[in-house]
C-alpha cells in the first residue's frame, strides 16, 4: 500500500470517525448534564411546597431522574470519550500536516513514509488500550 492510500484509507477515515464520535459524545454529555442540573435545581424549590401529596410525588420523581442521569453520565463516560476522541482526531490531523509539510520527524524524505505509518500505528495501539481501559472502568462502575 502506498502512503497516499494509507493516508486516505487509514488516517482520513479515522479522523472522520474520531471527529464524529467526539461530537456525539460532547452532545450527549451536555444534554445529560443540562437535564441533570435542571432536575437537581428543581428539587429544593419544590420542598417549600411539600405540604401537598402531588409535590411529594414530584420531589420523588425529580430525585429519581437526578440519580438516573448522574449514573448514565458516569456509566457511559461521555465527557472522557469526547475528550479522547477529539484529542485523537487532532493528533492525526497534526501528524498528517507535519508529514505533508515534510517537517520535524518527517523532514527526511527517504524515511518519512515509514515514520508516519509507525507513528500512527503506535498511536492506534495506544488509543485502543485507552478505549479498553474506559470500557473496563464502565464495567467496574456497574
Amino acid at each position: 500500500m502506498n502512503v497516499q492510500l494509507y493516508i486516505e484509507k487509514r488516517i482520513d477515515e479515522q479522523i472522520v470517525w474520531f471527529s464524529k464520535e467526539s461530537v456525539i459524545n460532547k452532545r450527549a454529555y451536555f444534554f445529560f448534564k443540562v437535564i441533570l442540573t435542571a432536575s437537581a435545581a428543581i428539587i429544593p424549590s419544590l420542598t417549600s411546597y411539600v405540604d401537598t401529596d402531588g409535590i411529594k410525588v414530584l420531589i420523588g420523581l425529580f430525585s429519581i431522574i437526578t440519580a438516573f442521569l448522574a449514573n448514565i453520565n458516569s456509566i457511559f463516560s461521555f465527557k472522557d470519550k469526547w475528550l479522547v476522541y477529539r484529542s485523537a482526531a487532532e493528533f492525526l490531523r497534526s501528524e498528517k500536516h507535519l508529514f505533508e509539510a515534510t517537517v520535524g520527524k518527517y523532514n527526511d524524505v527517504n524515511t518519512k513514509d515509514t515514520v508516519l505509518v509507525e507513528t500512527v500505528e503506535s498511536f492506534f495501539h495506544k488509543i485502543n488500550a485507552q478505549s479498553k481501559d474506559m470500557v473496563n472502568m464502565e464495567n467496574d462502575n456497574n
